[in-house]
């Protein structure tokens, strides 16, 4: 077995190699040895991007398992990673400082690092930390936010598409790093993630997208979204994050940009973004199925925070929030309802399945909604001297 997982760490510093080979262009020697086998091959050729792709899912095969993972980690493997998701942008985050001249990386390959990236962080407490310190939140959420400006500027379905990947495992990333560790979500909070994450499921659900573009054009792009514009994928990673920030770390920074208004429809792009998905009845079962299942559980997952934290979602200043929200998750029940009766019908238990789940996740999230927020209990005078004399030092027993 300690054979095996050598011949496996062998394997991975040689993909790291040939990673970073691509990374500096290919053709020139290496400045520094990460193995310090001796043995590295010098003046290797960048491979290219579908040998790039390949490399990177072997890689993803391997770091799957936890030891794998923290081995990664230790031969110096974030930093490739860290290099092939920047090089595939403009640059920095700055925009004074010009970047340096990279070769050009396919939008694929950004994809298949950010996704190894969070498959080696995934429950991994240690390589969470490692990847923390070294920087991978911020540049993950670059990436993510750089995502968007492309998303925009795209042409063509193809690109669209391609962009609409490249957020999706950057939201897969952002999600192993924050998910079971508080120091990650507390990052990720920090840092303005929640209004990020915010963004794009709103922006994958059809608002803020300009079809005219020609990005559904009249050949078929359902492949890469539906009929009103929608990213699936990228919606679904976004409404599962937030479902699970809104669980687990319940503060003040986190509920409440999700829970403010705006000045055009009074809900904020929270509620604009999950009604939308909850009224997309694209389809039965499938993508847009799992976009409402997961809009519906941030929605419960959300009000049950508010409600914890005192937070009221009935009054006036937020109740353009809740009718929004109301108003689409009962459409979205009776829909799944009867898409339950007609498929218990016709004998189709699949579906019938499919659309009861979807009819339970929304009935939760409206029970979630009539929550009251829980009373803050004003400690009483009385009680007050009580609680003073109780922690009083005990009268030394020579008095």
């Amino acid at each position: 077995m300690e054979h095996y997982s050598l011949d496996i760490t062998k394997r991975m510093k040689e993909i790291k190699r040939q990673l970073d080979a691509a990374v500096s262009g290919g053709g020139g020697g290496r400045s520094e040895e990460a193995d310090g086998d001796g043995g590295a091959e010098i003046g290797t050729a960048a491979p290219s991007d579908g040998v790039l792709e390949e490399l990177l899912e072997e890689l993803c095969e391997a770091v799957e398992d936890v030891d794998c993972a923290r081995d990664l980690a230790l031969i110096g493997g974030l930093p490739t990673l860290l290099s092939l998701i920047k090089a595939g942008g403009s640059g920095g985050e700055g925009g004074e400082e010009k970047p340096e001249p990279r070769p050009l990386i396919s939008s694929g390959v950004v994809a298949r690092a950010a996704e190894a990236l969070g498959t080696a962080a995934q429950s991994n407490p240690p390589v969470q930390d490692w990847f923390l310190e070294g920087g991978a939140l911020e540049a993950v959420l670059g990436l993510l936010r750089r995502g968007a400006e492309e998303g925009e500027a795209a042409a063509t379905a193809a690109a669209a598409a391609a962009s609409a990947e490249v957020r999706q495992k950057a939201l897969l990333a952002l999600s192993c790093l924050a998910r079971n560790c508080d120091k990650g979500a507390d990052a990720l909070i920090a840092a303005g993630g929640v209004e990020t994450i915010l963004e794009h499921a709103l922006a994958a659900v059809g608002e803020g997208e300009d079809l005219a573009k020609g990005k559904e054009s009249s050949s078929s792009s359902s492949s890469s979204s539906s009929s009103v514009g929608v990213a699936p994928r990228v919606a679904r990673k976004a409404f599962r994050l937030l479902a699970s920030l809104f669980r687990d770390r319940p503060t003040e920074g986190c509920l409440r940009p999700a829970l403010s208004g705006d000045e055009v429809s009074g809900g904020g792009k929270f509620a604009r973004a999950a009604a939308r998905a909850l009224r997309n009845q694209g389809k039965e079962n499938g993508d847009d199925a799992e976009v409402r299942l997961a809009a519906a559980a941030a929605v419960e997952s959300l009000a049950k925070a508010a409600s914890e934290a005192g937070i009221s979602i009935e009054n006036d200043q937020l109740n353009p929030f809740s009718l929004l929200l109301r108003a689409a998750l009962e459409t979205a029940e009776s829909t799944a309802a009867e898409r339950a009766s007609v498929a218990g019908e016709r004998g189709d238990e699949h579906g019938r399945d499919w659309a009861e789940e979807e009819r339970e996740a929304c009935c939760a999230a409206l029970r979630a909604l009539s929550l009251k927020p829980r009373e803050k209990k004003e400690v009483t005078e009385e009680e007050g001297e009580r609680k003073a004399v109780l922690s009083l030092p005990a009268a030394p027993s020579g008095s």
